[in-house]
């Protein structure tokens, strides 16, 4: 009976219309998961910690941060893929293990995870894929197509690895404007950047909630965020604050920085008695 009702709810997921969170949760719904098909923004609000750089590790695959992300919008969205995740991982499907860690550390977001070869994700793929070959691991995007659990997630694959723009794509392509930026602008706050813009909506959610948020926050590694829809806070170093203390660095971005979407750095902002950098971004980590 539940599975004749699963089946019926993944069709008209895929073939009709946009669902809820609430239905994640099978390794059918992939497709699901690879088009946008479910909405992820809910409201929900909760903590994942990401470190699967062991399982990946079995592959050859490198380069996995371990993430503490905790999303103020999408939390059910986001356990539900992780569940995924797993489930993957243990069943010896890489390819929609590989997908599914990228859609989490987007948020899940459709803005930045689309399934084209442009898209903020395929990116990222793509650059973590190309560190772990300069390693010596010998996959590419076409074993991850043989890996995958769905047709569609195949040609999604096949079409990354047949670009010519991914093949040879590093991280200091995507982020060493960025880099040199902070070289120069050590001394000046707030520092405004015209990658990896958030939505502006997205950060004025974020903001609004983090000014009276009382939670403590704990960096770990540098590679604690905080998210609402596209929008993350990020930090570059260790310590333990109240969110709330995120708040102003945050704002000044905000009145600072563009009018649709936002990218920005603030230098030596103490956070506790903690000196570091403070990003808005459209990816966990922003400050790296």
């Amino acid at each position: 009976m539940f599975s004749h009702l699963w089946n019926w709810i993944l069709i008209a997921t895929i073939a009709v219309a946009k669902t809820s969170a609430g239905d994640i949760g099978d390794p059918l719904s992939i497709n699901a998961v690879l088009q946008n098909d479910i909405l992820p923004n809910d409201n929900s609000t909760g903590s994942l910690e990401l470190n699967y750089g062991p399982e990946f590790g079995v592959y050859g695959l490198v380069g996995f941060k371990n993430y503490t992300l905790v999303s103020l919008s999408s939390y059910d969205y986001l356990k539900g893929m992780e569940d995924m995740l797993i489930n993957a991982l243990e069943n010896d499907l890489l390819g929609d293990a590989f997908l599914l860690y990228h859609k989490i550390i987007f948020n899940g977001q459709a803005a930045t995870t689309a399934p084209t070869e442009g898209s903020n994700m395929s990116q990222e793929m793509a650059i973590l894929l190309n560190y772990s070959n300069s390693s010596g691991c010998a996959l590419r995007f076409s074993d991850l197509a043989t890996m995958s659990s769905s047709a569609e997630l195949s040609d999604f694959y096949y079409t990354l690895g047949n670009s010519t723009v991914l093949s040879t794509l590093s991280y200091d392509d995507v982020y060493g404007t960025r880099v040199a930026n902070k070289l120069r602008k050590r001394n000046s706050a707030p520092n405004c950047s015209s990658s990896h813009q958030a939505t502006k909506g997205d950060c004025g959610q974020l903001i609004g909630a983090l000014k009276t948020d009382s939670e403590m926050f704990y960096a770990i590694n540098g590679n604690r965020s905080i998210a609402w829809g596209s929008c993350f806070v990020s930090v570059s170093g260790n310590g333990s604050w109240i969110s709330s203390d995120l708040f102003n660095a945050a704002e000044s971005c905000y009145n600072f920085c563009g009018s649709i979407s936002i990218s920005c750095e603030v230098y030596n902002v103490n956070l506790g008695g903690y000196i570091m950098d403070q990003c808005i971004s459209n990816r966990p980590g922003g400050c790296d």
